[in-house]
């Protein structure tokens, strides 16, 4: 990966070109084994033309060199299986030399622990049908001599690794070094020739070593690959396929050609991508220009005959120990941290086939973990999609966490370098916003004399200021409201500041004084005032809400969320995830399913509500034990969740595509992960009928429905009662009671059939919607709809888990009565307010189940 840019010496490359006349070393091939070899200006495998698709791959929460030191084995086979759902068959792995990343010591000596974790990487990918590029030299900047004890080192680091796989057919090739031409030696001392002697001996040595496998050079510069010593030595040359590392969307097509003017030999398009973020740096780093940048690859992939693409990089990453500033290298992922996928991503899984690379070698390692100090990890909040990192972290938790501070929405950004041009330096300052505040960490300080006088918190408080958004977000009038005068002497119910003339009593004051509020807020700078409805106080830092109807609870005073609006004002709008586009479906069988009955709703040939929606909005790779390695693709919609466990099962039954039993989860918090395997969380408090909890705050939710719905045998069962009126209702509290009867509508609503297969009612306008509802469906292989059954209720719906219940919920903003009823995947709600058509509708389970998954606390256990 580029990580500066610099300027290319091209004269002094021309003049080389013009004087330089290029050569090709030999290298010979084992007869056995599925090895990959070159033939022409193409790879093949047992005498057949491959073409390679891959990332270059870090585990998301231990990238970099903690790959290693932090080494996870069972979590590496699970991102390696989506991998493999992405249509990898390769897989790029970048080893760090040198002593201060453990690999080795100054001898070159490889820590066993560490060739054995190397090992169960090859054959986790061996395993999935992916073969492996393995990068010797990565983060390595020296490049010595011949005869020197540092060439001693290389080779024997060398001798270890190589001779460890040279007859294993589950690597693919060795990348001497990973952009040998970035460094200092060639690009500022400008002496590439002593660069290309190491690599010409490094190459000698290890095709000594190694006859088996191919080798190449990762070059930083495209045009630094052709670059020829006085031997005639060059990166392409030293490369039996070449592996172009690129950047430039809009220069893929020209870098190959000029290439090509040099070398006949395959291209690889080893490293390339775009970041989705973060905005603060380039607001082009959308997902929605990744997504085009993964376009113009996977074309010139495809009309430049290339031998495949190998993307940088598998997942977005979280930087691990202490704090790292926000990087566009965290996000060039195509799998977002919390899992989903970008859009991106289905564009490279689509884009060009490539099929898996058998191989015959075998092993039985057993997966290993290294163990973890936790406390060096990052807080990762799937939510926001942002981490915080020590020493952050620990201030944001010593001092309150989300209660006061909120949640992150962004990482930590420099705002204002050092002397040097550095994070370092007393004019260094790092900020980070969350929703409450804005954290100043002045990184220097660390190293000032009076750091050494603090202990616990205040070592924090030393390094840390907070940003003034009270003062920033209040108007005029709260800025310039006049002093008041001291009504009483402090003391533990009354405050009064002398350096702004407000006072603070009450709640307020508790609140302040419970939560280091001469640290954290500042002094009061406006009496309590009201604004839209609620009685806050602006402080310097901060602005407080009194909440009176959580009265003596926990939250009766809110720090409001400045630090969101504070971004919002200075156009710091972070990135969102980007929909698929519409009529786009991560898998075949997703769009056939879709079509059958919501493409003539698309289409305006059917007058109904949607049984899935009107698109995808999201896709991921999610754990399920009897997944193709442990994963499984789904998508969700806005009704629902269409799942494929099975790629390979029967395209013809309407099984193979599967839509989970989201609501039992949503009520129980028991998040399945298997056919038989499950993971508790806390319950959805969603609102499961009418507008989202942020506006309708006393709707019943999914957790509400815990108190009267069957999530195991016998429980919460009815009686039948056909025929009878429909008059239960539902409060927030799970509590139930009866609906007036002023409040029915003109035709009553009666039980229609009783299911005593889970033991509950289904009324009429339910049952008319479930066995009678007919109208266009377009069936598999046609393009015209044909009068059939909408719903095939078992299988769409699943069996009634509740009675049917009235609740009032917020619909658009107006409070009404709608009929509700929790079915085992769906739930299904009667709105007589609304046309015949569209009356009873499927509820929004997908938005709400995958709101719970992932953007809420919920999945996390918190309150």
């Amino acid at each position: 990966m580029k990580r500066f840019k610099r300027i290319v010496l091209v004269c002094f490359v021309l003049l080389n070109l013009l004087l330089t006349t290029f050569t090709q070393i030999s290298t010979a091939r084992a007869a056995t084994g599925h090895f990959v070899t070159v033939s022409n200006n193409h790879l093949e495998l047992d005498g057949k033309t491959v073409v390679l698709k891959g990332f270059n791959f870090y585990p998301r929460m231990t990238p970099w060199d903690t790959m290693w030191s932090q080494w996870d084995g069972p979590q590496i086979q699970s991102e390696l299986a989506q991998g493999k759902l992405l249509g990898a068959n390769t897989v790029r792995v970048l080893v760090p030399y040198g002593p201060s990343y453990g690999w080795n010591d100054v001898s070159g000596k490889v820590a066993p622990q560490y060739l054995d974790e190397l090992r169960q990487f090859v054959q986790v990918a061996g395993n999935y049908g992916m073969k492996v590029i393995v990068t010797l030299f990565d983060f390595y900047a020296d490049f010595p001599s011949a005869g020197t004890s540092a060439e001693a080192a290389n080779l024997n680091y060398l001798q270890t690794i190589v001779g460890a796989l040279a007859n294993d057919d589950r690597v693919l090739a060795w990348d001497l070094h990973n952009e040998p031409d970035y460094y200092d030696l060639w690009a500022k001392n400008h002496q590439p020739e002593k660069v290309l002697d190491w690599l010409a001996r490094i190459h000698d040595n290890l095709r000594q070593i190694d006859p088996n496998h191919l080798i190449t050079v990762g070059g930083g510069f495209y045009e630094d690959m052709w670059y020829s010593d006085s031997q005639g030595r060059s990166m392409l040359s030293l490369s039996d396929f070449v592996s172009l590392h690129s950047y430039n969307a809009l220069d893929f097509g020209n870098e190959v050609y000029h290439l090509r003017e040099h070398t006949s030999k395959p291209v690889l398009l080893e490293e390339t991508g775009w970041p989705t973020g973060p905005l603060s740096l380039d607001p082009a780093f959308t997902e929605a220009q990744q997504e085009k940048v993964y376009r113009m690859a996977v074309e010139t992939v495809k009309q430049q005959n290339l031998a495949g693409m190998v993307s940088w990089m598998q997942n977005d990453i979280i930087p691990q120990t202490l704090i790292n500033l926000d990087d566009k290298q965290n996000y060039y992922g195509l799998i977002r941290r919390n899992g989903t996928l970008k859009p991106a991503a289905l564009v490279f899984r689509d884009g060009f086939e490539a099929a898996p690379l058998p191989s015959t070698t075998t092993s039985n390692l057993p997966l290993t973990s290294q163990p973890v100090d936790e406390g060096l990890r990052p807080y990762y909040f799937s939510e926001t999609d942002h981490y915080v990192a020590s020493p952050i972290k620990e201030l944001w938790r010593r001092a309150g966490g989300e209660e006061v501070f909120g949640l992150p929405i962004t990482d930590a950004m420099l705002v204002r370098r050092g002397d040097d041009g550095t994070a370092t330096g007393h004019n260094a300052l790092i900020v980070q916003y969350f929703e409450r505040a804005r954290f100043e960490y002045y990184p220097d300080k660390i190293h000032e004399p009076g750091f050494g006088k603090y202990s616990h918190i205040f070592k924090y408080f030393y390094i840390t200021d907070f940003g003034a958004l009270g003062r920033e977000m209040a108007g005029p009038g709260i800025l310039n409201s006049p002093r008041v005068n001291r009504t009483g002497v402090d003391n533990p119910t009354y405050r009064y500041f002398d350096q702004t003339g407000h006072d603070l009593t009450g709640s307020f004051l508790a609140f302040w004084l419970n939560h280091y509020g001469d640290k954290l807020f500042g002094a009061p700078i406006s009496q309590p005032l009201s604004e839209n409805g609620l009685t806050v106080q602006y402080f310097e830092n901060v602005r407080l809400e009194y909440h009176p109807e959580l009265h003596g609870q926990s939250g009766e005073v809110q720090v409001s969320r400045l630090g969101s609006a504070a971004l919002q004002a200075k156009g710091l709008f972070q990135n969102q995830p980007a929909d698929l586009p519409a009529g786009e479906f991560a898998a075949t069988a997703f769009g056939q399913t879709w079509t059958r009955t919501d493409q003539p709703v698309a289409g305006g040939q059917a007058s109904r509500s949607w049984l899935w929606g009107p698109t995808g909005f999201a896709t991921a790779l999610e754990a399920y034990k009897e997944g193709e390695g442990g994963q499984r693709l789904v998508q969700y919609f806005d009704k629902s969740r269409m799942e494929l466990t099975n790629p390979d099962g029967d395209p013809t039954s309407k099984w193979t595509v599967t839509n989970g039993l989201l609501v039992k989860e949503l009520i129980s918090g028991n998040m399945q992960v298997g056919d038989n395997y499950f993971e508790q969380r806390q319950p959805a408090r969603v609102p499961f009928a009418g507008d989202p909890p942020e506006v309708n705050p006393n709707a019943p939710t999914y957790a509400s429905l815990a108190a009267v719905a069957t999530l195991a045998p016998g429980q919460h069962v009815a009686t039948a009662a056909t025929g009878q009126i429909v008059l239960a209702t539902l409060d927030k509290n799970g509590q139930t009671g009866q609906i007036a009867a002023t409040d029915l509508p003109s035709s009553p609503v009666r039980n229609a059939t009783f299911i005593a297969d889970s033991g509950h009612n289904i009324p009429d306008v339910f049952w008319r919607y479930l066995t009678q509802s007919r109208g266009p469906v377009i069936e598999r292989g046609s393009t015209n709809p044909v009068e059939g059954d909408v719903v095939d209720w078992l299988y769409s719906v699943g069996l009634p888990l509740s009675e049917p219940y009235w609740v009032k919920t917020k619909i658009g903003g107006v409070e009404r009565w709608v009929l509700a009823q929790a079915f085992e995947r769906r739930i299904l709600t009667y709105n007589p307010a609304n046309p015949p058509a569209y009356q009873v509708e499927m509820g929004n389970v997908g938005r709400h189940y995958y709101t719970w998954r992932y953007l809420t606390g919920d999945i996390f256990g918190e309150n």
